[in-house]
């Protein structure tokens, strides 16, 4: 049952489970103030604070006199602790989508007053997001001179081989008239010893592979 409750008589939990730092309170309270009360506390029978202990301190410090809250009149002890302990792990277990987040970030540029969130900080977070955007949109884009200067390129020479004496001086050829040297083995006659006038190599040739040579 959702029912108006006066502040005064609202009990704080004394072993709250999540613990409220200045800085939450005062974004809480930027909150309230920009959208009013979002969300319901939930009470016992006795007006013991489960949920939105958070809420109720930030309320107070306003100076609000009554809030919306849930009365729960069914839970046991151990139903009511276990009701703390519950929301607050579910809550956390919540994970940001960073994408979207962004995306809202940039819609809202110029007007980016959001309690939770520091305004300053968000303005700097989008506006590096913008550069790194631009500079990647930019990336591989020629400017006029650029392309002017590719299209003034004159065209490149085709490439010619150096020579190389390899290339084109053929291997030496022995012949019958190159001969420096012709001996006649005294223990062959059929084999004759020719000595090469390019590299001076000396080899032994049979009579028919002389006469070939010729």
């Amino acid at each position: 049952m959702i029912i108006n409750v006066k502040l005064e008589n609202l009990i704080l939990a004394e072993n709250n489970v999540r613990l409220h730092p200045k800085r939450q309170i005062e974004e809480y309270k930027r909150s309230l103030e920009k959208f009013g009360q979002t969300k319901n506390a939930v009470i016992d029978e006795n007006n013991n604070v489960l949920i939105g202990n958070g809420l109720v301190i930030a309320a107070r410090e306003l100076g609000w006199e009554e809030i919306y809250a849930i009365q729960r009149t069914d839970l046991t002890d151990n139903d009511k602790l276990k009701i703390m302990v519950s929301d607050n792990k579910i809550y956390g277990l919540g994970v940001d989508n960073l994408d979207v987040l962004d995306d809202i970030f940039h819609k809202l540029i110029g007007d980016l007053d959001i309690p939770g969130y520091d305004e300053e900080t968000l303005k700097s977070m989008v506006a590096e997001a913008e550069a790194v955007t631009n500079t990647i949109g930019e990336y591989g884009v020629l400017d006029e001179g650029q392309i002017e200067s590719i299209k003034n390129r004159p065209e490149p020479k085709a490439y010619t081989p150096p020579e190389t004496e390899n290339a084109t001086t053929p291997p030496p050829t022995v012949t019958a008239t190159a001969t420096a040297e012709t001996e006649t083995d005294e223990s062959d006659e059929d084999s004759v010893k020719v000595a090469c006038p390019e590299c001076g190599v000396v080899i032994w040739l049979s009579r028919e592979q002389l006469q070939a040579l010729m």
